[in-house]
């Protein structure tokens, strides 16, 4: 599969979503709870009571005679119709009586109402009903036609919108006609304009509400109103909608662009609901091409959730999710390697997955796709792997680790630099120069350029089979000038998680709310006593950890060691600068950096050319290459991890 679509590119799917007030009313009995400005749909009322609207695959039984009823009558069958039909379009998808409406919701916040006043809606429907119950009705729906006449349409109202088109069917016994046939006309309207809104880039709210308006809604209403021409219309555009979007959200191979994270739950549950309801029509609910995206997309899916089944990078909680849908979606669009990751991986947190799998059928547990903006480097599918996701989708690149099923870090990558005194702030996006992944490691390389031409490099190594990472910056300075640089890192601690640093020397661990380790940290470009000249320092201030650095020259190095097998953390430890020689002469620090490890008895090598490369040595290893990494045995014996040549 190609990934030719771009971040921000024009696609007429995603748009800020954005609408005129509709000027059609139609009168009705005056309630002081309803909001007579916010009704419509007179002309599409006056129609169907002519019989114009009706699909010729409406029932006999249905359109029989129906000029020779009067008004009262005429809505009585229709009514009584609905009725009888009015089953769920998403019964398959219901799993242990979750709604598929409430998939990927919030626990807190405006979505997080959404649950409380679908299920008021639904007792609305299903209880007797009184003068008071048919009054809170009516008053929530025109509130709800009120919002959806106003722009922008904000994501509760779009997803309540969806909501009501399903319960259409049940809605028409407990409404009077013009109150119905406002809410079908203001639904019908709203799936029209939305397909012909602006476009717009990529970006979280006004994507989901893309979706949910020009994609399940049209989708909704076009199967629970099939009987009425321009709903029944609404089938294809929903279908050229659901597929372009899918298309223009994912890289060719189902990941999502690393600006939609945030929302990822979101849509990801409103496409499954879609592709569930496509089972039951010929053509399904999108295109050839746009089904081997949710394909893919159900892979990457599992791939983006920590090991207890929430986001990566995400705060809070979703009480549904990814139960329900995730299991929908393995049920539609599975294979056997999706649902050998989901059971290694989300087993507890699945409700038709089980923790039996055959190990030959995982797929790769690390991927990375710059088109997206997102890399997940990683040394397996289970609580027992290391997992980090680096998203550079945005100025400041966005962090998680997970190491044993617990989440170390995640949020935002921060920085602050100065050079000579003067901040250096990014002004380009943030580029891939280079991917590595094979048995033993995976290796992301970015870059972004900063104010005054200088340059920072930020390189991300996990030692697969080891069980650690490396974080580094490299700095550098516009025409290569010597300055004086101060570099600061803050990298956000999850919940519970704290820095324990050491007495006498500058490294700490990372511990849990019972002190117990976790983790251990090194600061490889600073001394280790504290004894020693300080050139900055390790710390943990307001939740994160934050690395200090100063330095003189035309570049700088500004390497973090994360040791994330625990069982390490109580061996003795130590790290070292070390002499490079070019040309039988020490290179200086700022053209080229060794460093040495050792935790116990493992030990590795860290070289880094910061200037052009060349031939160097450093610790009896002789080498031209840009970067390498590597790992001493017992027997002094150097294995290589990772070398990148000039130029790759």
């Amino acid at each position: 599969m190609d990934g030719t679509q771009r971040r921000g590119c024009y696609d007429p799917f995603f748009r800020h979503f954005s609408r005129e007030v509709m000027s059609t009313t139609i009168p009705v009995p005056h309630n002081d709870n309803v909001d007579q400005s916010d009704l419509q749909g007179g002309e599409l009322l006056e129609r169907w009571r002519d019989g114009k609207l009706w699909h010729e695959s409406a029932p006999r039984q249905l359109t029989k005679g129906w000029s020779s009823l009067d008004s009262s009558a005429a809505w009585e069958r229709w009514a009584d119709y609905l009725a009888s039909r009015a089953t769920s379009l998403l019964v398959e998808a219901i799993v242990h009586k979750s709604d598929p409406l409430d998939w990927g919701l919030p626990a807190t916040g405006s979505l997080a109402a959404v649950a409380d006043w679908r299920r008021t809606l639904d007792k609305a429907v299903t209880s007797k009903r009184t003068p008071a119950s048919q009054t809170e009705l009516e008053a929530n729906l025109t509130e709800l036609l009120h919002h959806l006449n106003q722009s922008p349409i904000e994501p509760q109202w779009a997803l309540r919108a969806v909501v009501v088109a399903h319960r259409l069917g049940e809605l028409a016994a407990r409404l009077s006609p013009e109150i119905w046939w406002s809410v079908v006309a203001t639904l019908e309207q709203l799936a029209t304009d939305s397909e012909a809104a602006t476009a717009d880039e990529l970006q979280p709210e006004p994507t989901l509400v893309a979706t949910l308006l020009a994609g399940e809604l049209p989708l909704v209403l076009s199967q629970v109103l099939p009987e009425l021409k321009p709903l029944r219309a609404l089938r294809s555009t929903a279908r050229k909608s659901l597929g372009e979007g899918l298309l223009a959200a994912t890289d060719g191979e189902g990941l999502i662009d690393g600006t939609l994270l945030p929302v990822l739950p979101l849509l990801f549950s409103s496409w499954t609901r879609c592709r569930t309801m496509g089972e039951e029509l010929k053509k399904g609910c999108w295109s050839g091409s746009a089904e081997s995206q949710y394909e893919w997309l159900v892979r990457q899916a599992i791939r983006l959730q920590r090991s207890n089944g929430a986001p990566m990078l995400s705060t809070g909680e979703l009480p549904n999710w990814p139960a329900g849908a995730l299991d929908t979606a393995l049920d539609l669009a599975g294979d056997d390697q999706d649902d050998s990751a989901a059971a290694a991986h989300l087993a507890k947190a699945l409700i038709s997955s089980d923790s039996d799998y055959d190990e030959d059928d995982l797929p790769e547990a690390s991927v990375e796709s710059e088109w997206s903006s997102l890399a997940l480097l990683a040394n397996g599918w289970d609580k027992s792997a290391q997992r980090i996701l680096i998203d550079y989708s945005r100025e400041q690149v966005g962090i998680e680790i997970e190491s044993l099923g617990r989440v170390l870090l995640s949020g935002g990558w921060q920085t602050e630099t100065t050079l000579d005194g003067d901040p250096l702030h990014p002004i380009s996006e943030w580029e891939q120069q280079c991917w590595f992944s094979d048995d033993e490691c995976d290796f992301l390389d970015l870059s972004v350029d900063l104010e005054g031409d200088a340059r920072l490099e930020r390189q991300i190594f996990l030692g697969k089979e080891d069980g650690f990472l490396l974080l580094h910056d490299i700095l550098h300075a516009p025409g290569d000038r010597s300055g004086e640089w101060r570099h600061t890192i803050s990298l956000p601690l999850f919940e519970g998680i704290k820095f324990a640093p050491e007495k006498e020397t500058r490294d700490g661990t990372l511990v849990n709310g019972k002190g117990s380790p976790r983790a251990t940290v090194l600061p490889l470009a600073l001394g280790e006593w504290r004894t020693e000249r300080r050139f900055g320092e390790l710390t943990s201030a307001d939740g994160t950890l934050v690395l200090t650095r100063n330095a003189t020259g035309a570049r700088i190095s500004c390497p973090l060691w994360f040791d994330l097998q625990p069982r390490r953390a109580s061996r003795p430890r130590t790290w070292r600068q070390l002499t490079v020689a070019e040309s039988l002469e020490v290179a200086p620090s700022d053209v080229a950096v060794g460093y040495r490890v050792q935790c116990g008895d493992a030990q590795w090598l860290v070289y880094r050319s910061l200037a052009a490369p060349a031939n160097r040595t450093v610790l009896g290893q002789n080498t031209a290459a840009e970067m390498f990494v590597s790992r001493f045995f017992r027997t002094g014996e150097c294995d290589e991890l990772l070398a990148v040549d000039p130029g790759e």
